[in-house]
């Protein structure tokens, strides 16, 4: 079930505006809508004055109603209004109390936060003064220890080296002596063996001349040479043999055909 929606065609007729079925009900106190053309041409043939005076009567009421409900809801406004103008003043009065009290409070914390601080930071400075002058005296005594300790270590190493160096030198003094006598007989030995050498350098090339002279006459005779004062034969004070070549001209033809000699 539900409220169909009328309308009013004139006092005695009422017309649907939506589709309704068996059991939908009609709840005249909500007329949706009124046909005035009825209404506007009763009005202008003024056919019926009981119409027209009840009409009047009730545009009167209904004018009135709302008249009062304005006037009604005026006051009540008026009301609202001067109780939302008290209720701000209040307000702002509880506001600037509560702002200069907070204005007082808040200096008077800034104040003692002020004092704290400065008290917190004198005693931290105190005791940050007292630290770094035990740590300066530790490390001091630290410091103090410790050069002792090197300098004592680095004089111990000092005479240790210092020994070492005569040590070592010394060693090297024996080592150098002994080097210089092992030269000494090295140069002995290297002279008696040159010595050696020469003379039997000297012993081979006086064979090598003879056996040479004694061909080279041979050869002579056979070729029909003159082999005398062909080569004169000295001897120098350092055993050095020194050839001096005579009638060369007439001797390269054998020169190019008997041995080299070898020294």
């Amino acid at each position: 079930m539900s409220k169909l929606k009328v309308r009013i065609v004139d006092p005695h007729t009422l017309m649907l505006e939506e589709t309704g079925q068996v059991g939908d009900t009609i709840d005249l106190k909500s007329l949706h809508s009124v046909d005035e053309t009825f209404i506007m041409e009763r009005i202008k043939s003024q056919q019926d004055e009981t119409y027209n005076r009840l009409l009047q009567g009730v545009i009167k009421e209904n004018h009135s109603q709302i008249q009062l409900k304005l006037n009604e809801q005026l006051r009540n406004f008026e009301l609202e209004k001067n109780k939302l103008i008290q209720d701000k003043r209040d307000l702002e009065g509880r506001l600037s109390s509560q702002v200069e009290l907070s204005k007082k409070n808040e200096q008077i914390l800034t104040n003692a936060l002020k004092s704290e601080f400065e008290l917190e930071r004198q005693r931290l400075n105190n005791e940050i003064q007292t630290i770094e002058l035990k740590i300066k005296q530790n490390l001091e005594n630290t410091y103090k220890d410790q050069i002792n300790q090197k300098v004592t270590l680095i004089q111990s190493l000092q005479a240790e080296k210092e020994k070492m160096i005569i040590e070592h030198q010394l060693q090297l003094n024996q080592k150098l002596a002994k080097l210089n006598d092992d030269i000494s007989i090295k140069e002995k030995e290297i002279e008696a063996l040159k010595r050696e050498r020469s003379s039997r350098n000297i012993k081979t090339i006086g064979e090598n001349l003879e056996i040479w002279w004694m061909s080279s006459s041979k050869m002579c005779l056979f070729m029909d040479l003159k082999p005398l004062h062909l080569l004169k034969i000295t001897w120098s004070s350092k055993q050095k043999v020194i050839l001096k070549v005579q009638k060369v001209t007439t001797f390269l033809k054998y020169l190019t055909m008997s041995p080299m000699i070898s020294y």
